[in-house]
């Protein structure tokens, strides 16, 4: 009963019944009607020959109702199309498994999980499970991932995905599209000297200025901290974006009320057009930025279009370059950890490795500052091979002092985890330090996983088989599809901080968290939150089965020997 998406040997649903005789009636009904999932007995026919309560419960019939009934009567007309596309394999004896809609008395379409098999007396039984909330958790991550969620605009990956739809048709149809980089000015000293409530606000009082300053058809997205993007299409001259970006500038400058508060900022905006100034999404965009840049140095509060003459930021990209190449060979690069504490039994269970750069004219730098550049120059195998190898000699290091044992998880970069010879690293860096497998962990980001999924499942599968631990880095901020944590041989979730950060004081997280927490828990996996950083956070969490956490509550990173003192002192 089933479309060509089907997979046999379904085992979320239980197997088939097989019920024997059916004079054996008693036996049949009890084992029947024991079930929680609708059981439906059907002929060759498609009649319902039988239905259980939980059938009729889930779709509002009454059994003398569905008795009288067929298969089309409580499927759509697609899917009863669909139907026959895999009647033969049924009929061939498989067990069937797809994900319908069937509908009810009342009208309505319930989503359920379907597994159809043919019976030994040439019946066809099928057993339908409500997913009706399990499709609520699975909308709610899906927009999850394309949206931020302090502002409701679109996040950087829809924004991506728009801008390329965008470069496409005007490509085809000879037209062209605008990108705006927004930075605000000063937003920093706001943050920082007002709080994160403040900052919060005023953010969102800023996404409700910039989407009454646009076109309808046009897409404004937060891409994170202070930046916003805008795509503009549709337009007939410069003059037409210049006047859009003016009335930016002048809707950002009224002042806004927050929290009793009078508050005045202002934004620097980068043009890019294509296909002048860039015909990806990825130069479209860096140009944009590069012009922004230009603009905070003509004095903020204005806008800029991108020319080849604005090279500030490609000087100090050429800079941080050379600094990075010689980084390992001047020891430059230290490692940080940070502990991750069990819930139930209040120890700590692991560390999670954190890269900072002491670049010599920058100063102290995180990995969201360097790492892209590494990625891009192709540094970042030999960096990431010195931070699985540190942290593994650090770990054994901690074993050797007598400190319990415990994990240490290091993030590895999108094209790091591609690296053809990644496993090798992986276990030549264990076998240096002389490190059981089961004491480390790699954090692989969603769209890491989900770049080249065929790619994706060999590499997992190779370092599970070492022994490793393999967690979900960020959960919430990519594709967070539910598929692929069946797919993968995942142990852990780590949820982002920026939806830890609101558990307490936003509806929208707390659901989001709970609904995470619930289906990782579903799937035999492991959850960690981020960013925890209060008692009440801490208490939220508890109360929602959370197995760890992780943050400032309980301890910035430390340098190893700060961290060593920590852990002895416990």
């Amino acid at each position: 009963m089933l479309n060509n998406t089907n997979i046999d040997a379904d085992k979320s649903l239980p197997e088939a019944i097989e019920c024997g005789p059916m004079d054996n009636e008693e036996c049949y009904r009890s084992l029947v009607e024991q079930a929680s999932d609708g059981i439906f007995i059907t002929d060759s026919q498609e009649r319902f020959l039988d239905v259980n309560n939980s059938a009729c419960d889930m779709l509002g019939f009454s059994r003398e109702e569905m008795l009288g009934m067929m298969v089309q009567d409580v499927l759509t007309a697609e899917e009863y199309a669909e139907l026959h596309l895999s009647w033969k394999r049924l009929m061939a004896g498989h067990t069937l498994l797809n994900v319908w809609q069937m509908k009810c008395k009342d009208g309505t379409l319930m989503p359920v999980e379907i597994s159809a098999k043919m019976l030994s007396d040439g019946r066809v039984q099928g057993i339908a499970r409500n997913i009706t909330e399990r499709k609520r958790y699975e909308a709610q991550l899906i927009h999850l991932a394309t949206h931020d969620t302090l502002t409701g605009l679109p996040n950087r990956s829809l924004l991506q995905d728009r801008l390329q739809q965008a470069i496409l048709k005007a490509r085809r149809n000879g037209l062209r599209v605008a990108v705006l980089f927004c930075d605000l000015d000063r937003f920093k000293r706001i943050n920082d000297s007002l709080g994160h409530d403040v900052g919060d606000k005023l953010l969102q009082e800023i996404a409700c200025r910039l989407l009454g300053s646009v076109r309808e058809s046009d897409t404004v997205a937060r891409l994170g901290g202070d930046e916003f993007a805008i795509i503009l299409e549709n337009f007939d001259t410069e003059e037409a974006i210049s006047g859009i970006a003016q009335k930016i500038l002048c809707a950002l400058t009224h002042p806004l009320m927050i929290t009793q508060l009078n508050l005045s900022t202002t934004t620097s905006i980068g043009i890019s057009v294509f296909p002048e100034d860039g015909d990806t999404v990825q130069s479209l965009l860096k140009n944009a930025d590069a012009a922004m840049y230009f603009a905070k140095a003509r004095g903020k509060n204005n806008f800029q279009f991108y020319s080849q003459g604005i090279t500030a930021q490609a000087l100090e990209h050429l800079n941080m370059e050379i600094n990075l190449r010689s980084a390992l060979e001047r020891k430059e690069f230290v490692l940080h950890y940070q502990p991750q504490v069990d819930m139930q039994t209040g120890r700590i269970i692991g560390v999670e490795a954190l890269l900072r750069w002491h670049c010599p004219e920058i100063g102290l730098l995180t990995p969201e500052e360097f790492i892209p550049l590494a990625e891009e120059t192709g540094l970042i195998g030999p960096i990431g091979e010195w931070v699985l190898r540190t942290a593994c000699m650090q770990n054994k290091a901690w074993q050797n002092a007598g400190l319990p044992g415990m994990r240490v998880a290091v993030n590895l970069s999108s094209r790091q985890f591609l690296q053809q010879d990644l496993v090798q690293i992986v276990e030549r860096a264990l076998n240096e330090a002389g490190l059981e497998a089961g004491y480390l962990e790699l954090e692989i980001t969603e769209n890491s996983i989900m770049q080249n999924a065929d790619e994706a499942t060999i590499a997992l599968d190779k370092l599970k088989a070492l022994g490793v631990h393999l967690a979900v880095d960020d959960f919430g901020t990519g594709y967070s599809s539910l598929s692929y944590l069946q797919r993968f041989p995942i142990d852990t979730l780590k949820i982002d901080q920026s939806f830890v950060r609101d558990i307490t004081t936003s509806q929208d997280s707390a659901v989001i968290v709970q609904a995470v927490i619930a289906l990782a828990h579903s799937m035999k996996l492991r959850v960690i939150a981020e960013g925890v950083e209060a008692a009440n956070q801490v208490t939220f969490l508890m109360e929602n089965r959370c197995d760890t956490t992780q943050g400032y509550f309980l301890s910035h990173p430390l340098p190893a020997d700060k961290l060593t003192a920590f852990l002895m002192n416990l």
